[in-house]
């Protein structure tokens, strides 16, 4: 005779708590299931059988794996449509407040003691989940066409990024080549100047030797044609064979290697402004001009691309001055007053660096900045 769910859940039941057996274990003197941990609480402060009554003690209980080996082959059989609490019922009931599905037995345990009410029929409440997951299902898909579209965004920002730090790299090979060249330059007229000092001492060594030589035999006159010659020549007078005194090198490089002063010129038309300019080595400065009363205007820079410093600024007519930056992050230079001009304007000086060095670290500093950038992007589209 086949055995009902219903039976085999009762057969599985835990003889403290009326639910699926947990690690089960059985009472040494009667056989009756119970959890370890119901059956460890009760002997706490119990020392006898809930069941039998006869004398029990923890170390006399026995585990019986024989009970979860019946409820994993009933859950198989069911192919998982049933209560994982009491394994042999059928879950067909649906409750509200816990937001899960429960069996028969589930309605009547503690779990759900405090609001029955809450619990239906699982037809009942089908419809109002589809309902609910239909709209669900609807945000998430826009959310994914969201996440999309950002890392559609995102991959366009690392083309950009990668492309502006190419552009630098360019410019700073570009920048490395042209000082390279000079310093080639000047280097071969250093060396075409010892070729000549080397010929000069070759034939200097020669008539040294043929001197020193006769000075010591007198008796050998072949030498005397030469020495004949030097003397007529001047070679032996020191004030006419007194070299030259050699020059200390000094790198001289052309002045346009030397960065000149960039400076913006902003027409002012009673408006407040804010005017970006673009400028070599990938920066980008934004001039703002507002009132300041009713004839002066004030004026800030903004390094919005580059690189955070301090740099030599004037304004107008004014010296440079230095003033530190801090990147996108406006900083005032002073108060202008537009004058009687019929066309008025604003001019700003900055000096970015005073040698093609200095330049040169500057957009290393940049492009470093950009790799970042771009890893900083990688590393938010790998985690979305």
């Amino acid at each position: 005779m086949q055995s009902s769910g219903s039976d085999i859940n009762r057969l599985c039941e835990c003889g403290i708590c009326y639910e699926g057996l947990q690690d089960a274990h059985i009472c040494s003197q009667c056989s009756n299931p119970f959890c370890h941990k119901c059956i460890a609480q009760w002997l706490d402060q119990h020392h006898d059988c809930p069941v039998c009554r006869k004398h029990l003690s923890k170390q006399k209980l026995v585990k019986a794996r024989i009970y979860e080996q019946v409820l994993e082959y009933a859950e198989v059989a069911t192919k998982g449509t049933n209560c994982t609490k009491h394994r042999c019922q059928e879950l067909s009931l649906f409750c509200w407040t816990c937001m899960e599905c429960a069996c028969v037995t589930c309605l009547f345990s503690k779990t759900h003691a405090k609001h029955k009410e809450q619990v239906v029929l699982f037809e009942c409440a089908s419809k109002k989940l589809k309902t609910r997951v239909s709209n669900e299902l609807g945000w998430i898909i826009r959310r994914d066409q969201e996440i999309d579209q950002a890392i559609g965004l995102h991959g366009d920002n690392v083309m950009k990024l990668s492309a502006e730090k190419n552009r630098i790299f360019a410019n700073i090979q570009q920048v490395l080549d042209a000082v390279k060249g000079q310093f080639d330059k000047e280097c071969a007229k250093q060396q075409d100047k010892i070729n000549l000092l080397e010929a000069d001492k070759k034939s200097n060594s020669e008539l040294r030797g043929t001197a020193e030589e006769w000075i010591k035999s007198e008796k050998r006159y072949g030498q005397l044609p030469k020495i004949a010659a030097g003397l007529k020549l001047g070679r032996f007078n020191s004030t006419l064979t007194k070299p030259k005194p050699v020059e200390k090198v000094k790198p001289n490089l052309k002045n346009d290697l030397i960065p000149e002063l960039i400076q913006f010129t902003q027409p002012i038309d009673g408006r407040e402004i804010s005017q970006i300019f673009k400028v070599d080595g990938g920066f980008e400065f934004k001039v703002q001009i507002s009132h300041d009363g009713v004839t002066f205007y004030k004026v800030a820079l903004t390094i919005e691309k580059g690189i955070g410093g301090v740099y030599l600024v004037s304004l107008g007519s004014n010296p440079l001055e230095p003033i530190k930056f801090v990147l996108r992050q406006a900083s005032p230079l002073g108060r202008v007053h537009p004058g009687t001009d019929a066309a008025p304007s604003v001019t700003v000086k900055v000096q970015l660096a005073k040698t093609y060095a200095e330049k040169c670290v500057q957009l290393q500093r940049y492009v470093h900045q950009l790799e970042s950038g771009v890893y900083e992007l990688s590393e938010s589209l790998r985690f979305q």
